[in-house]
């Protein structure tokens, strides 16, 4: 689900993504993400989606933040910082 570089395959468009509310239903998370309604129920049974789900009653929604974050992207849709790799690594005292 993640390219070479690690970023997951955004199957939305930038603006879609911004527009999207607060929380919303898991099929809608698991479209950005490329995957049909029941991979995306499938993947929750099992405990192996890329995002965080909470129940609400008998719905799954999923978070505008945990969505952003799994695909590795600001709030304003941009790329998340990667922590670059320390150019010295640290030494134990």
């Amino acid at each position: 689900m993640a390219d070479a570089a690690g970023a997951a395959p955004i199957q939305m468009s930038v603006e879609d993504l911004l527009a999207l509310p607060v929380s919303f239903p898991l099929e809608v998370a698991g479209k950005a993400w490329g995957m049909s309604r029941s991979k995306a129920f499938d993947l929750k049974r099992r405990g192996e989606l890329p995002f965080k789900v909470v129940r609400v009653g008998v719905n799954t929604v999923v978070t505008k933040a945990a969505l952003f974050a799994s695909l590795g992207l600001n709030f304003d849709g941009t790329p998340a910082a990667v922590p670059s790799p320390a150019t010295e690594p640290v030494q134990a005292a």
